[in-house]
């Protein structure tokens, strides 16, 4: 097991205030415990953003592989993408 190490850490105000509301309120006991679980939802958060940042390349590849390049779906002249092109338009969040 790894053994803890003190650091020092600066806040902002804002963000002060709303750690120590967080214990205020009981859903932290410790000042400690609350950025301790600020971390681990962000190293979550960045794990998940690779995740789907994987497959949305996975995705991207894959359209390649079934729309290959020809004329109409290469660059224009001005290197804008044709935005009506499946292999352009593969991903839109609703």
């Amino acid at each position: 097991m790894h053994q803890d190490e003190e650091v020092k850490v600066t806040l902002s105000c804002e963000h002060l205030q709303v750690v120590r509301k967080s214990i205020e309120s009981g859903e932290f006991a410790t000042l400690s415990e609350a950025i301790q679980d600020g971390v681990e939802t962000w190293k979550r958060c960045r794990i998940e953003d690779i995740e789907r940042k994987n497959a949305l390349n996975e995705l991207v590849l894959n359209a390649a592989e079934l729309y290959p390049a020809s004329p109409k779906t290469a660059l224009r002249e001005d290197k804008s993408p044709d935005v009506t092109d499946p292999v352009v338009v593969i991903y839109r969040d609703e």
